[in-house]
């Protein structure tokens, strides 16, 4: 499976009937504005891409000539890039004095390591870009070919063939524009630098846990194993560090990125090379925005209309998966193998805990009849260890559950399978041409399976159906963070663009295997989710187009704001904007190392976000064993059991919303306030769930009150969850357009109606 790239052929043939090609200054829409000489294309809802020839620079204006977002202007006057440092903390030491170009070739190097095994494996220990920026300053040259611009550019020395820069309108709105390096110029990364005035909120870029608005952050792209936490040392590392530091990695980790930018002005801007990219969010230069790939040239997006609007122009690019059938957004728990992860195909290899699992799905089965507590799908990690897990799961079906499998690619040698594997060539190699061998998080030898080979997607389908023909009809597609030097794989791709590549080609492998199963099954609903995850390859689909399933990945089972319970609104809010609307959080915590068993408080808190989010799944703890609401007391199992029938009673909304945001690409059902009210650009810790239910989950420990924003141009009613899960009028409407402290007993969080 080659990784899809944009070629200059399919950027001549891009567009659509009616598509203008370029003009010159004084064809702008009606208001227009621009310096004379100007070169215009057509963006589509009035908008309109301005090319400025000299000094050069990119402006994409609405129908009134205003700037949606724009270049800073090109300048000859650009110092020295780097030594930007990438890896668990990045680092620009130049700050303001550091390059800042319109758009610039850095003939540098790029030195980089990556943590070898354990954990970490692939993530990015330490990494350095520094060098000269050859900045572009102005258009020698334009020609139009079809529907496409292609200008040469002029760089402020002379480096042979020029530079060249080719425009194409996006069908339905925004640009794309391919960016070619001079070939006589050994540059090593491309940059381009946008104008960013103070104030503005910058979002996306996959599942940022630490923060909804990034401004004045540093960020890399590079999908990696995410929170392990600092645990016992928060007291020592967070003065140093921070509240939201994750040892050893850093806050800016994340396993699904998303080489993708959102501004609250109302734009979007996305890079289609999975290359690593770093970004300067206004950290060093306050009005600023510099994004460096890694690539000597690469593809980039821009598009406006609005938050909304541009993230619909993103979605149509980087995919919209199907959504998901109803029962996803019913409560459901999952049961997880308290023993070992083990390997997940194809006979889970290394679970020793089936019938420990077996124990435990019975008990939530029983319990939850027992207790009237709503489950509708029931998760089995390490299903391939079960003992009678065809009749266990045909038992299951009977009684009107859905169940969950889990897999992920790893393949050890000692896997019944792997002799197959190797000799079809589908496992990843090394060097010799030799299965690549690697450490995983157990601790354990193991090899992954190649999807950039053909062999293998069709291969991993026969894996998948396993579980499939057991009646699983949705599954975990856990890990994919993992590709690390010295990696071969089937296409020849390196292993520095594979590495965010490879959740592409993983996912999509799964939705050919769930989309030829459905096909030969009707009635079969399938469903998967996801942790690792990358954007788009150039003008194909990301791991959004697979699947809009995502988990944050591994939170600790605490409330911190960089691995537990606080981190999980900015990750879901940054996702939401990405296409990923099918958020599923882990209730309880997961991770528990470095921190205690989730408590009766943490719990119910994170019961009462996830309730009024789009999916509420039980999936805890690694170390310290599962809980349950039975497990926890009287008064969790009552608020559980309130919460839970909300849910049920919402998921015809959230599966509306999801409906929508499959075909048309508007934002999901979880809805970030910035898009009801520019005043909440700062908003990142409640939501909006539909157009009309405004959520604000308590976050801190011990809180019986907190702050909320309630949005301007409205009033809000305070509701509190009833018995029977209905949402029922507490106290008198509220004005909106100001912030006011709320009650908030262990019983309910704050929860009002627009109205």
């Amino acid at each position: 499976m080659t990784i899809p790239v944009v070629s200059r052929r399919s950027f001549l043939q891009l567009g659509v009937a009616g598509a203008g090609t370029a003009v010159l200054h004084g064809a702008l829409p009606s208001g227009g504005s621009a310096s004379a000489g100007s070169i215009s294309v057509p963006a589509g809802n009035g908008d309109t891409l301005v090319v400025e020839p000299s000094p050069f620079r990119l402006r994409l204006v609405d129908a009134a000539g205003v700037d949606i977002v724009a270049t800073v202007p090109g300048t000859s006057l650009n110092p020295a890039y780097g030594p930007v440092v990438t890896g668990p903390e990045p680092l620009a030491p130049l700050g303001p004095l550091g390059g800042f170009p319109a758009l610039g070739f850095v003939v540098a190097a790029h030195p980089g390591l990556q943590f070898p095994a354990s954990y970490w494996t692939g993530n990015r220990l330490f990494g350095a870009s520094g060098g000269a920026i050859v900045p572009v300053v102005g258009v020698k040259d334009v020609r139009r070919s079809g529907k496409s611009t292609v200008l040469a550019l002029e760089t402020d020395v002379q480096v042979g063939s020029p530079p060249t820069l080719t425009i194409a309108p996006l069908p339905g709105n925004g640009v794309v524009m391919q960016v070619g390096a001079p070939p006589s110029l050994p540059s090593a990364a491309t940059m381009f630098s946008l104008q960013s005035p103070a104030g503005e909120g910058l979002y996306g870029l996959g599942g940022r846990k630490d923060a909804f608005d990034q401004r004045g952050l540093l960020r890399q792209v590079w999908t990696e194993e995410e929170n392990v936490g600092a645990g016992d040392l928060k007291p020592v590392s967070r003065p140093v560090l921070g509240s939201t530091y994750t040892f050893p990695n850093g806050p800016q980790a994340a396993y699904y990125v998303q080489a993708a930018l959102f501004g609250s002005r109302g734009w979007a801007a996305w890079i289609g090379q999975p290359a690593l990219s770093m970004l300067d969010l206004a950290a060093s230069r306050p009005e600023i925005v510099r994004w460096s790939v890694a690539e000597r040239s690469f593809t980039l997006f821009l598009a406006g209309g609005g938050l909304e609007q541009a993230s619909r122009s993103f979605t149509a690019v980087a995919g919209r998966a199907p959504a998901p059938p109803k029962y996803v957004y019913l409560p459901w728990m999952d049961v997880i193998n308290q023993q070992s992860e083990g390997d997940a195909a194809p006979d889970g290899g290394g679970f020793t805990g089936g019938s420990a699992v077996r124990t435990r799905v019975l008990e939530v089965v029983s319990q939850s009849q027992a207790l009237d507590l709503p489950v509708s799908v029931i998760g089995m990690e390490g299903w391939q260890a079960v003992p009678g897990v065809a009749d266990l799961a045909a038992s299951l079906r009977e009684q009107g559950y859905h169940l969950s499998a889990y897999w992920n690619p790893f393949i050890s040698p000692s896997n019944a399978v792997y002799k197959e594997a190797a000799a079809l060539g589908v496992l990843v190699r090394d060097a010799a041409g030799q299965p690549f061998e690697m450490v995983d998080n157990r601790g354990s030898a193991t090899t992954v399976v190649d999807f950039t080979n053909p062999k293998a997607v069709s291969w991993w389908r026969g894996q998948l159906e396993r579980s499939m023909a057991l009646g699983f009809e949705a599954f975990m597609h856990d890990y994919g963070e993992f590709v690390q030097q010295g990696m071969v794989f089937h296409d020849g791709s390196p292993p520095a663009i594979e590495h965010n590549a490879y959740p592409v080609q993983y996912h999509f492998a799964a939705r050919n295997a769930v989309n030829a199963w459905a096909q030969a099954h009707p009635g079969f609903e399938p469903f998967f989710y996801v942790r690792s995850g990358f954007s788009n390859l150039g003008l194909s689909p990301g791991v959004a187009g697979a699947t809009s399933g995502v988990f944050p990945g591994d939170e600790l089972t605490d409330w911190g704001r960089g691995d537990g319970l606080a981190s999980v609104v900015p990750c879901m809010l940054n996702l939401s904007l990405g296409g990923c609307f099918t958020f599923s959080t882990d209730v309880g915590g997961y991770l528990d190392l470095y921190s205690p068993q989730t408590t009766p408080e943490l719990f119910t808190r994170w019961v009462q976000l996830a309730s009024l989010s789009a999916v509420s799944r039980i999936h805890n703890s690694s170390v310290h064993g599962s809980v349950y609401p039975w497990d926890l007391g009287d008064e969790v199992v009552g608020t559980y059991r309130r919460y839970s029938r909300a849910k049920v009673k919402l998921a015809s909304l959230v599966d509306s919303w999801s409906q929508e945001a499959s075909t048309i690409g508007s934002v999901g059902p979880v809805r970030p306030l910035v898009l009801d009210d520019p005043a909440a650009l700062g908003v990142g810790d409640q939501w909006l769930l539909g157009s009309d239910i405004l959520v604000a989950p308590v976050l801190e420990e011990g809180a019986t009150s907190r702050l909320v924003y309630l949005p301007t141009a409205s009033r809000w009613q305070q509701v509190v969850v009833g018995d029977d899960g209905s949402l029922v009028d507490e106290g008198t409407p509220q004005d909106g357009g100001r912030s006011i402290e709320v009650p908030a007993p262990l019983s309910d969080i704050p929860i009002f109606l627009r109205v």
